[in-house]
């Protein structure tokens, strides 16, 4: 099971449990998700690695390009 850090409200744990079933698939190597309400951060999830490897996990911090 890949694991995954940060934050959830529970009234968004359905999406949490998605995003983990993502990351069990090796779909993706490593993923973020963020949902922002109101101006306030209710889901702040990222988990697995930057690399093929499996050698960097993916931070709070982590870069993306999107």
């Amino acid at each position: 099971m890949a694991q995954i850090h940060g934050d959830c409200d529970p009234q968004f744990e359905a999406l949490k449990a998605l995003f983990q079933k993502n990351l069990d698939s090796k779909a993706e190597i490593g993923a973020s998700i963020t949902v922002n309400l109101g101006g306030k951060n209710i889901v702040d999830l990222y988990g697995g690695f930057t690399d093929e490897a499996c050698t960097q996990p993916w931070e709070a911090d982590t870069i993306v390009g999107v």
